[in-house]
């Protein structure tokens, strides 16, 4: 029987597999099926990378956990969905990271992740609830049902969990649109892919990884590597023991992603903004303009000519407010 074939059938029986056909029938596994990517990302609240201008990296790494994922786990097919390694490498040679994880893989080791999260070395990110695709094909996996409740569902265990709630998220196989960072903005979330995609998955050669994540990275770049281990993930840590002193060399320095992405850009703010800001030393009091409050109404924010100022604007009522605002029109 083909190993895949073998990895399927172990998966619906709860058979054990011996680790090297396991690990075997995980490579022949690997998806190989056709993915959307993502769209260009602004800069702003999506990310592919941070500012070329310092020599800063920074690692990343993806604890997946789907349900095929945890039936593998609880049948005994894999021992475990967490590379321990690579937190030791990181640790011992005091490398700052991000970990993006799943709500299910946070609620299936709940005392590692809030290791991780208490330690200061690291980062913690969203990689949504269950690892489903938010745009299919991606890479085999199941599409989301609710890409809302994906995101909300991972920010509630991981913060439950871990009392840390997330700032950053990254879709599933990196997979998603345009509507979906709307989504992740709209729940202060932002979306964070990378440039240099380590290729750890499923890749049995730890010198292909290395060799990966050394000649593409640049300054500013986001590696996109995981945590869960083998059979899916098998050379991560060990690879990991090559880049870190070859980026080095280099001249690398390594970075969570929050500090390489740094404080958002200044934006110049619009004219009605700085209109408003002056507009809130002209305060009076309702009684003090035209008399009641409600009275405003009849005149549809436009000022009696009696009322006009020096300088053209209107009168303004917000019912959240006890005020009536002077807009002064530049």
């Amino acid at each position: 029987m083909p190993a895949a074939g073998l990895m399927a059938l172990a998966m619906t029986l709860g058979m054990a597999l011996p680790a090297a056909v396991s690990t075997r029938a995980a490579q022949a596994a690997a998806p190989t099926n056709a993915t959307v990517d993502h769209p260009p990302v602004d800069g702003v609240t999506s990310f592919d990378n941070g500012p070329r201008s310092d020599r800063l990296v920074a690692l990343t790494f993806d604890a997946d956990m789907t349900p095929g994922m945890l039936a593998l786990l609880r049948h005994g097919t894999v021992q475990r969905w967490y590379n321990r390694e690579v937190i030791d490498v990181l640790r011992a040679e005091r490398v700052p990271a991000t970990l993006f994880l799943t709500g299910l893989w946070a609620s299936t080791y709940p005392d590692d992740a809030r290791a991780l999260a208490a330690d200061p070395l690291f980062e913690i990110g969203s990689h949504t609830f269950d690892h489903a695709a938010f745009r299919t094909p991606c890479y085999g996996l199941a599409a989301a049902s609710d890409r809302g409740w994906e995101l909300d569902e991972a920010q509630r265990v991981i913060q439950a969990v871990t009392g840390t709630s997330p700032t950053l998220v990254r879709s599933p196989g990196d997979c998603y649109g345009q509507d979906d960072v709307h989504l992740a903005r709209q729940k202060g979330l932002k979306v964070i892919s990378g440039d240099v995609r380590a290729g750890d998955g499923f890749n049995p050669s730890a010198a292909a990884v290395a060799n990966r994540v050394i000649s593409k990275s640049m300054p500013g770049s986001i590696v996109v590597m995981h945590l869960h281990g083998p059979p899916y993930a098998p050379m991560t840590a060990t690879a990991l023991r090559h880049i870190i002193p070859a980026l080095r060399q280099r001249g690398f320095e390594f970075a969570t992603v929050v500090r390489l992405l740094g404080p958002p850009p200044a934006v110049d703010q619009p004219a009605a903004a700085r209109v408003f800001r002056e507009a809130e030393s002209s305060l009076v009091q309702p009684s003090e303009a035209i008399g009641s409050a409600a009275a405003l109404k009849g005149h549809k924010l436009q000022a009696p000519q009696a009322l006009v100022r020096s300088r053209p604007g209107f009168w303004l009522r917000l019912p959240q407010l006890p005020f009536v605002l002077w807009i002064s029109v530049p």
